[in-house]
């Protein structure tokens, strides 16, 4: 581990664990998750850099997700969205998920998608349906309630994963873009290493009631994964299985 890694890593911990106690309220809370995601996100692309700079390529590796239990299709959802966010492939296998990526980037998808899916789990314990459905049509509300919610938050991922690339830029200059234009080339090539046969997957589609979606797309947006200020200024920006 790197000066640099002990750094950020404690940064991360400190304000996850903010985020995460019970006495943290729910605006504050989301603003201490947003510092620590645009670290982790901003830290990914300072790696490869710092590879770069030392003329050796991250090295690009495989790990498996295995995603079981209650809501499992909302949660790989969500996981493909921080995938396809940190520039990783996935791909199923019998039921597990694979992710070919940088080492520190893969990395930083376990992060983030531990404490996504606990955000998602408190806000779909407090939220409640406003026509007091029961029963199935509670549970089918439920689903789409937790789609309408992952779908902001990949929305908000599209978002800062530009301004982790403009912030990247700016700091380390125009080679950026050369370094992940590299980056995502060797990670097609490791996935079509690993999965020759790797065909199109057929598209997830939704079924039942969409009642649900709205309320899951609003709180969706609350927690926010990097557009939030602390102390007023911009982020510092900087990155387990």
């Amino acid at each position: 581990m790197t000066a640099l890694d002990a750094s950020v890593t404690a940064k991360i911990e400190k304000l996850l664990a903010q985020a995460n106690h019970p006495n943290t309220g729910a605006a504050e809370a989301a603003v201490f998750a947003a510092a620590a995601e645009r670290l982790m996100l901003k830290h990914s692309i300072d790696e490869s850099m710092l590879a770069a700079a030392g003329g050796h390529a991250s090295d690009i590796v495989d790990r498996v997700f295995t995603i079981t239990g209650q809501y499992a299709s909302t949660r790989i959802t969500l996981l493909v969205a921080l995938a396809t966010a940190n520039r990783c492939k996935i791909i199923n296998v019998q039921g597990t998920y694979h992710l070919v990526g940088v080492t520190s980037t893969l990395d930083t998808v376990a992060t983030m998608f531990a404490s996504l899916q606990t955000q998602m789990g408190n806000h779909l314990r407090k939220a409640t349906p406003s026509n007091n459905v029961r029963g199935a049509a509670l549970v089918s509300w439920r689903k789409q309630y937790l789609f309408g919610w992952v779908a902001q938050v990949n929305q908000r991922l599209i978002e800062q994963r530009k301004l982790a690339e403009q912030d990247a830029t700016a700091e380390h200059g125009p080679g950026v873009g050369l370094v992940l234009v590299d980056e995502a080339k060797r990670v097609q090539a490791k996935t079509v290493e690993l999965y020759p046969r790797l065909g199109k997957g057929r598209k997830r589609t939704s079924r039942g009631s969409f009642g649900g979606r709205a309320e899951g797309q609003r709180d969706g947006a609350r927690a926010d994964i990097g557009n939030k200020r602390i102390g007023g200024g911009p982020l510092a920006l900087g990155g387990g299985r």
